[in-house]
């Protein structure tokens, strides 16, 4: 996680070890961008604004590198703009949470993003996605699902077929072996 409000970064360290996350944290862009070229965590939990380095230029490097190039990233920031929140998802992020967030919405948001890529094989329907992935209050629709499935592709570039449809029923992320 890189973030620089300290009361942030304890919220979100305390309910992501409460549900057995192991979390390490930076409170600025170039000692987190150095953790996670150290460590190459599963999943980056990235401020936009930050000291030093943002986290637009963190993201771009993340991605630009093979050895981290398959980090997932969500943006937690505070920047809502359509603009932002384009640019975020644009440029590699997985998901993008605005602050002021709930942290039950967050620790869903992060399970979902590490769920989708640690099952291959594994045939996930509409509703299934749609069950694990949106909160309490939100509207989604099976469709919006298969918008989202769309940007993940476009996201993955070469290896976009590795989402695979499964006509009438959902998708499932296939390990390349899988014919």
């Amino acid at each position: 996680m890189i973030e620089d409000e300290a009361d942030i970064l304890e919220v979100i360290d305390y309910n992501l070890s409460k549900e057995g996350f192991d979390v390490n944290s930076a409170l600025d862009g170039e000692k987190g961008l150095v953790l996670v070229q150290k460590e190459i965590p599963d999943l980056v939990l990235l401020d936009l604004m930050l000291p030093s380095i943002d986290g637009i230029e963190i993201c771009r490097q993340l991605k630009a590198n093979s050895a981290t190039r398959s980090i997932s990233i969500i943006m937690v920031t505070a920047k809502g703009e359509e603009s932002d929140i384009v640019l975020g998802l644009g440029i590699g992020a997985d998901d993008y949470v605005l602050k002021p967030f709930r942290p039950r919405e967050l620790i869903a948001r992060v399970k979902s993003v590490l769920r989708l890529a640690s099952h291959p094989g594994r045939v996930f329907t509409r509703e299934h996605i749609l069950n694990n992935v949106s909160s309490e209050d939100a509207y989604i629709i099976d469709r919006n699902i298969d918008v989202h499935i769309r940007s993940i592709r476009k996201k993955l570039a070469d290896k976009r077929d590795l989402i695979e449809t499964i006509h009438r029923v959902g998708y499932r992320f296939r390990d390349e072996e899988i014919g």
